[in-house]
């Protein structure tokens, strides 16, 4: 997703009526064992506040080997 098509999918969840029980946004991470702070993109921020959906989290570690 990104911020040129965000309107877009605005106008489809409010064309298709939507439920918000029905919606999820899902954020998707790969991250090292190293790394300790995860910032969830302004993106999604904004997809919250005219969209409410709950949102899931999927943390995959990558092992450097």
């Amino acid at each position: 997703m990104s911020s040129d098509n965000l309107e877009d999918i605005f106008d489809f969840f409010i064309r298709q009526r939507i439920e918000t029980s029905e919606c999820d946004i899902l954020i998707s991470i790969d991250k090292n064992m190293d790394a300790s702070i995860i910032a969830v993109p302004e993106l999604v921020n904004r997809m919250l506040k005219f969209v409410d959906c709950k949102l899931t989290v999927c943390l995959t570690i990558v092992q450097n080997t």
